[in-house]
């Protein structure tokens, strides 16, 4: 009997830790697979008080093994790296979040860490490809492919920035981690793009539940959290639509299309299909929102 309490606290327990991991918006791949997967490796770093950096350490030097792979055509095995580093990738913001170790470097080096080694594998697969076909074009193919990854990431971190100042009724977003990594990426886009902000033309924003052009939900004398619900129900399946054009959705693709030995077609497959996913979410999020004003504007 005492065993059977001991081991119903340390359940209780753990269920505890995983729920302190978690972030209020998430790519839905990272949340049903890579974090509950990377989630043991959270449990050991807190055991042995490793810190965030270390993991993200590994998650860069998996990315940067696959690459040589993707580079010597081991697709296989770079496949798999690939799927490591991303599961790595969620368990260094966990054990942040879990052991309260946040820092600006931790941040900055997490970041700039995914970039390089996305497009290192990105120049080690057009490396591949142009010894294969004796053709310098697929590095062209491929930077291309890397841009729409860029611009897939970037505008899900907008919607997402977008959903939380809306949640919040804030102008600043909820999850510091969020607002930096989006402003890195913008800043990154501006010194490509003279007007980046033409990338969103087509996205409509989050209707925020504190104007009050929205006072009808006052009328129903909802409290804040049932305002946050109401919007939630509305809102947060397209932030779910939204995650799958997201880094680890595209990264996950690349791992799919590699293990189908579909390597030579991923710098078509991902770009359009990364493009569809915007146009489409975009209409589906005009019709919600319309809804949602329908229901509840003044």
């Amino acid at each position: 009997m005492a065993l059977t309490v001991q081991l119903n606290e340390s359940l209780i327990g753990i269920s505890v830790d995983y729920k302190k991991t978690t972030k209020k918006v998430s790519e839905v791949i990272n949340s049903v697979l890579y974090r509950p997967l990377g989630f043991p490796l959270v449990l050991l770093g807190k055991k042995l008080k490793l810190t965030p950096n270390f993991f993200t350490t590994l998650s860069l030097i998996t990315m940067l093994i696959s690459a040589y792979f993707y580079s010597q055509s081991m697709i296989y095995w770079a496949a798999i790296l690939l799927f490591v580093k991303q599961t790595l990738d969620c368990v260094d913001g966990s054990l942040a979040r879990l052991t309260n170790q946040f820092s600006k470097f931790g941040g900055q080096y997490d970041f700039y860490a995914d970039i390089i080694g996305f497009i290192l594998m990105t120049l080690s697969m057009a490396f591949s490809m142009a010894q294969l076909e004796n053709n310098s074009i697929y590095y062209l193919f491929y930077i291309l492919m890397a841009i729409s990854v860029a611009i897939g990431e970037l505008m899900f971190e907008k919607a997402k920035s977008q959903y939380l100042n809306a949640l919040s009724g804030k102008k600043e977003a909820v999850e510091k981690l969020s607002k930096k990594s989006s402003s890195k990426l913008i800043v990154l886009l501006k010194k490509v793009l003279n007007k980046p902000e033409n990338l969103f033309k087509y996205l409509t924003k989050f209707p925020d539940i504190s104007s009050p052009m929205y006072s009808s939900i006052d009328r129903h004398y909802l409290s804040k959290i049932e305002k946050e619900q109401v919007f939630e129900k509305y809102f947060s399946p397209l932030i779910n639509l939204w995650s799958f054009i997201g880094g680890a959705a595209s990264l996950t693709t690349l791992v799919i299309l590699t293990l189908f030995d579909l390597v030579n077609l991923i710098y078509i497959i991902l770009p359009i299909s990364i493009l569809t996913l915007i146009v489409l979410i975009s209409q589906i999020q005009r019709l919600v929102a319309k809804k949602f004003e329908w229901n509840y504007q003044v």
